[in-house]
């Protein structure tokens, strides 16, 4: 539906405007984004490329959507588990986001953030925490303290704690994401579902059994009920439930 939407919208735009038009890069970037989501990577690749080359040239280099081209290719490079490349396009972002638009705007924490997840994910997790640390200063002082993405922020840098084993640490941070979000999302929104079954891994990694089980339970209550039973997300919560159970057992047992 997105993909025929866009594409009509392109057609449109190419005709009406010029093929090497900003608006013209900007249906290719939102096309490629649909790709993206549909893990269709090397078409998303095409057709983010496609808005660079225009962005780059129509606009410059150190332009703020040149910048957020270079993000979305490295979003593309980082769902393919390419992180080198995915690392490279997302500093090229924000070294033009922290030129142009300075150290302290949300997209530049947007790119800390960025790098930091990779970093995670390879395992590199000092680093991660200092990019983490970075995006969650930014956002702080520029969003405010209760904002989604502050939230998001703690619950990324209490992932980090867990993996440390430091779970004092990472249920302090991830408990800070649950709060923020139940305050400003309310207690059934989705992101206030994903601080509960954070908050049940740091419980389970720990044997806590009892309150692994009880913060599991709450994350799939909501998850039902908001996102349905079939969802990806319910179905990795009831996982869980299923994991600690038989943690649970084979310790009591």
């Amino acid at each position: 539906m997105a993909l025929e939407y866009y594409g009509k919208a392109f057609a449109i735009c190419e005709k009406v405007l010029d093929a090497e038009h900003p608006d013209t890069a900007t249906y290719y970037n939102n096309i490629g984004l649909v790709y993206d989501a549909q893990g269709n990577y090397d078409l998303a690749l095409e057709y983010c490329g496609k808005a660079l080359s225009i962005f780059e040239k129509i606009l410059g280099r150190e332009h703020p959507y040149t910048a957020a081209s270079y993000n979305n290719i490295g979003e593309v490079y980082d769902s393919q588990d390419n992180y080198d490349l995915a690392i490279e396009y997302y500093e090229n972002a924000l070294a033009i986001r922290e030129k142009v638009l300075g150290t302290e705007h949300p997209d530049t924490a947007g790119s800390y953030n960025n790098i930091g997840a990779v970093y995670y994910k390879q395992g590199k997790n000092n680093l991660a925490l200092d990019y983490f640390w970075k995006a969650l200063s930014i956002w702080e002082k520029v969003l405010g303290a209760e904002h989604p993405d502050t939230a998001a922020s703690y619950n990324n840098i209490g992932f980090v704690y867990s993996i440390q084993g430091k779970y004092d640490l990472a249920l302090e941070y991830i408990g800070k994401a649950l709060a923020i979000r139940e305050k400003v999302l309310g207690a059934e929104h989705p992101d206030s579902a994903t601080s509960y079954n954070n908050i049940g891994l740091v419980y389970s990694e720990q044997g806590n059994y009892d309150l692994a089980l009880e913060y599991f339970g709450k994350a799939l209550a909501i998850r039902e009920k908001v996102l349905s039973r079939e969802h990806p997300h319910t179905k990795t919560t009831i996982n869980n439930l299923d994991l600690t159970y038989r943690e649970w057992e084979g310790r009591s047992g």
